[in-house]
């Protein structure tokens, strides 16, 4: 059942030499996300919160991505809010 969700961590590329997202169906099943086609390593300080709907992301020194996320997840993936928060600049 879908429901409005918050999570808040940094995101850490993933050295592409060592891993590819062709060889890896289900990311999230690893730790990891795909943002952009790019894979990152999930660290969360808070997971599947409930509450209301927000995007807070930045993108840091050495490619690293923070976020903080509130959302529907039966309207969008979290990997989706966090790219429309890059595209938009939040």
């Amino acid at each position: 059942m879908s429901h409005v969700e918050r999570n808040k961590g940094r995101l850490k590329p993933i050295d592409s030499r060592t891993l590819t997202i062709e060889e890896i169906n289900e990311p999230w099943e690893y730790g990891l996300m795909k943002i952009n086609n790019e894979l990152y390593e999930v660290e969360y300080e808070v997971k599947g919160d409930d509450e209301l709907d927000f995007a807070d992301v930045t993108v840091g020194e050495h490619g690293i991505i923070e976020f903080h996320t509130m959302h529907y997840n039966g309207g969008g993936s979290i990997e989706e809010v966090i790219e429309a928060a890059l595209r938009r600049g939040d």
